[in-house]
């Protein structure tokens, strides 16, 4: 059987453990991260790609429904699973399509509600996405560019500018932010590698270490050659490449 990757996301680091322990419990369910703050959060789930986030309500950034909101723009979500000790929340949750919501102190039958509920939802066929549009639109010197998704180098803010690098060494300004990038390119070519880039896979020439166990990748015949990997989206580029 296939395991649930689930992340958790908790001010309290005790009670990121003491769920830890009741899920690990369960032969399909896989932790695979915990949390403590909405932004790290967001950050690592993009990444990581859970099948399953269990969310409190209460963190620090974001609250839990502002973050369960940003969620549910990436174009993978989780199923999500409130777990808090605030009950008044409740129906909040159910509007962002929250599978369960449980309170603490944690009892093991809420938990093991929540987790037949999960099995049920996963089980369930999601329709395929629309594939997304090949051409994209770009700023070059006042103009609006079409410009081929294949052509793409590189997407990366600098000074709070959107970035992006064509292969025949073109340099355009981008009108969206890069999480509508992200969520608006083709994810069989492009890998989000690092908080500020967004990388064309067939263009990486090499894979170097770098800090703090990330990278530097090497791109062919580009102008800006070197895009960092950070730690987080290590995993994510793994998905494109065996190393």
């Amino acid at each position: 059987m296939k395991k649930l990757r689930t992340f958790l996301i908790d001010d309290e680091p005790l009670m990121c453990q003491e769920l830890q322990t009741l899920l690990e419990e369960y032969h399909d369910i896989e932790i695979i991260g915990c949390c403590n703050n909405s932004q790290q959060a967001l950050e690592q789930i993009i990444a990581l790609k859970p099948d399953l986030v269990f969310l409190d309500i209460q963190i620090p950034g974001k609250s839990g429904i502002q973050l369960a909101k940003s969620i549910a723009r990436l174009p993978q979500v989780p199923m999500i699973v409130f777990a808090t000790a605030y009950q008044n929340y409740a129906m909040d949750a159910f509007t962002v399509n929250a599978v369960d919501y449980i309170l603490k102190p944690f009892d093991d039958s809420d938990v093991q509600r929540a987790i037949n509920k999960v099995r049920r939802y996963a089980t369930v066929t999601i329709p395929s996405a629309q594939h997304p549009p090949r051409k994209l639109s770009a700023d070059a010197d006042g103009r609006l560019e079409i410009i081929d998704q294949t052509d793409i180098q590189v997407i990366f803010t600098e000074n709070r500018a959107i970035v992006i690098q064509m292969r025949d060494g073109r340099i355009l300004s981008g009108k969206m932010t890069l999480q509508e990038y992200e969520e608006l390119l083709d994810p069989q070519l492009f890998c989000r590698c690092h908080r500020g880039h967004i990388v064309n896979v067939q263009y990486i020439e090499r894979l170097d270490p770098w800090f703090n166990r990330g990278y530097l990748l090497t791109l062919s015949g580009a102008k800006l050659r070197e895009v960092p990997v950070s730690r987080v989206y290590v995993k994510n580029l793994r998905q494109f490449i065996q190393f």
